[in-house]
């Protein structure tokens, strides 16, 4: 390969560039992700309060002043952070890489951008036994009179049955500031491109993780079997509204630690399973999307 010089180097970074954003955009597609179960909403600024999910107003015949309702009172800010991952390339790697070496390196700076993203979403799920959410409570937690969404009674790994459609917002938010982007240092009048003959590249973003509403997300640490998750399901099902309303809550997803991988997939895909005594037909088959992530060890 020829010796590097500005126009190699603009080159360079214009490929790097296009393989990292193709890279981002197939992890971006994959399915049975937490895309699954999180809504991704774009933060024009700092912060965003998201009070406005307290309020669900009711759809009623308009007789007489039209009925509004308001904003609740009570704030729930989600500050963005920033993020960055970065690598550094020797001068002489690039001129001699005939191997796409140096690409292969930017395709796996992606997939650490990936994981880290997706490690914020399910460590927020995991530590939602503690961490509050909207309406001042743990997201896992009694929520008083609307109901509770957390059965701590056992001593099995977590699992998590969510609805992912009926309402606005799913149990997760991703709140994105910036997408990834690739920047990079290549001009050789810098300091450390002229000290250690080395480029430099790196990824970098800005979001936060945050919690949607605490009603379509049921944790339990019993052991996952059919009962269990009925109980659960049944539940959730039972949510309703500050009017007293049914939110017409459906579970629909189960996300696990892959220690209950194989009692989930039991569950989705078993004509019988155990109900403690004997072998029943699965109500369970096909009905639950199942998703797995190692981020969820207790």
């Amino acid at each position: 390969m020829a010796l590097l010089n500005k126009g190699r180097l603009d080159g360079i970074y214009t490929q790097f560039d296009s393989a990292f954003n193709d890279m981002w955009n197939q992890l971006y597609g994959m399915a049975d992700t937490w895309r699954g179960f999180t809504t991704e909403t774009n933060s024009s600024s700092e912060q965003t309060d998201y009070k406005f999910l307290e309020e669900l107003p009711k759809l009623e015949e308009w007789i007489g002043e039209r009925r509004v309702a308001g904003a609740s009172a009570r704030s729930y800010v989600v500050v963005n952070k920033k993020w960055s991952s970065a690598l550094s390339i020797k001068r002489e790697h690039l001129e001699d890489d005939t191997l796409g070496i140096a690409l292969q390196r930017i395709n796996n700076l992606v997939a650490e951008v990936w994981r880290g993203v997706e490690e914020q979403v399910y460590t927020g799920l995991k530590d939602g036994i503690t961490n509050l959410c909207l309406d001042g409570n743990a997201f896992f937690s009694n929520h008083g009179t609307p109901g509770d969404n957390y059965d701590s009674g056992g001593a099995a790994n977590h699992w998590y049955l969510l609805d992912t459609k009926k309402m606005s917002y799913k149990p997760m938010i991703l709140q994105w500031r910036e997408q990834p982007r690739l920047d990079a240092l290549t001009n050789p009048t810098s300091d450390h491109v002229w000290k250690y003959d080395e480029y430099l590249y790196g990824a970098c973003c800005r979001f936060a993780a945050a919690y949607g509403f605490w009603q379509t997300a049921y944790a339990s640490n019993q052991v996952l079997n059919g009962t269990n998750v009925e109980a659960a399901a049944e539940t959730m099902m039972g949510f309703k509204d500050a009017l007293g309303r049914p939110l017409g809550i459906v579970p629909d997803c189960i996300v696990v630690h892959p220690g209950n991988w194989a009692e989930a997939m039991r569950l989705y895909d078993a004509d019988l399973i155990s109900d403690g005594t004997n072998y029943v037909s699965n109500i369970h088959k096909g009905r639950w999307k199942v998703i797995v992530s190692e981020w969820l060890t207790d």
